[in-house]
C-alpha cells in the first residue's frame, strides 16, 4: 500500500523557499484531506496508526492555514478537530483559542460558529482534566445553546465526570468540575429528550450510567445520594 511521505515541516520549506502560495495552499489542504480520509478507513482496525495519520494530517492542514492567512474558519476548525480527535488536546487548544482571537470580531462569522470553536476548546481543557477552565466556557455556551444535545452532554461530562479506559484496559474515574446538582440536571433533560422506543440509543444509556455515577461521587458530601444511585440502578436493571 502506498502511504504519504510529504511533512508539514517539507511544505514550510516549500513556502519559506519563496514556492508558488496558491499551489502551497491548495497541495497542503488536499494532503491534509487525504490523511484524514486514510485515518477514518483505519479507525476500526488500527486506532493507533489511525490516530498518528490524523495526527499528521492536522499539522499539514495547520501549514495550509498558515500559509493562508489564517482566513478560512472551516480549515482551521478541521485542524483544531483532528488534534482533539487524535489524542492532541494540548494542540487543538492552541488552534481553538487563535481561530476564536482571529473570528471573534469578524462581522461574517456567528456566535453559532464561533461556538464550535469554544465547544472544541472547552473539550480539550477537559481533556487535560483542566476544569477551572472549562467550566466557565460550559456555563456560557449553556446560556446561548440551551436545546443542543452537543454543548448538555459536554458540559454534563465534564461538571459530573465519566468513566473511561487507560492503555491497558483499566477503567479511571474521572471526576469532572464536581458540580453534580448541574450534571445530574442536564442528563435529566437529555435522557427525557429520548423516548421510550429509543431505548437501544447511546444517550440513553449515557444519560442513565453517568447519573449514577454523578449521584456516587456526590454521595461522599451527601450520603441520600447513594439511595438515589441505586434507585437508578435497579429501575435499568427491569428494563427488558
Amino acid at each position: 500500500a502506498s502511504t504519504f511521505v510529504v511533512t508539514g515541516s517539507e511544505l514550510n520549506e516549500l513556502i519559506d523557499a519563496g514556492g508558488p502560495a496558491s499551489f502551497l495552499v491548495k497541495g497542503a489542504f488536499d494532503v491534509a484531506r487525504m490523511l484524514e480520509l486514510r485515518s477514518r478507513e483505519l479507525r476500526e482496525t488500527d486506532p493507533a496508526a489511525a490516530d498518528q495519520m490524523l495526527e499528521r494530517a492536522a499539522g499539514i492542514m495547520w501549514t495550509q492555514v498558515e500559509a493562508d492567512g489564517f482566513s478560512r474558519l472551516g480549515n482551521l476548525l478541521s485542524c483544531a478537530d483532528w488534534y482533539l480527535e487524535s489524542g492532541r488536546p494540548d494542540e487543538a487548544e492552541r488552534v481553538y483559542e487563535l481561530t476564536i482571537d482571529k473570528f471573534s470580531k469578524s462581522a461574517s462569522v456567528s456566535d453559532e460558529q464561533l461556538d464550535q470553536a469554544r465547544i472544541g476548546l472547552a473539550t480539550s481543557f477537559d481533556r487535560q482534566l483542566d476544569f477551572g477552565r472549562s467550566r466557565p466556557l460550559w456555563l456560557d455556551l449553556l446560556s446561548r445553546n440551551t436545546r443542543s444535545t452537543t454543548v448538555r452532554r459536554g458540559a454534563a461530562r465534564s461538571f459530573g465526570g465519566w468513566l473511561e479506559l487507560d492503555a491497558d484496559g483499566n477503567v479511571v474515574e474521572v471526576t469532572g468540575s464536581g458540580d453534580y446538582d448541574k450534571a445530574l440536571e442536564l442528563w435529566a433533560e437529555l435522557f427525557k429528550g429520548t423516548r421510550a422506543n429509543l431505548k437501544y440509543h447511546e444517550l440513553y444509556w449515557e444519560s442513565k450510567l453517568y447519573s449514577i455515577y454523578a449521584y456516587y461521587l456526590q454521595s461522599n458530601e451527601k450520603p441520600e445520594s447513594a439511595n438515589l444511585a441505586r434507585q437508578v440502578l435497579d429501575n435499568l436493571k427491569q428494563i427488558q
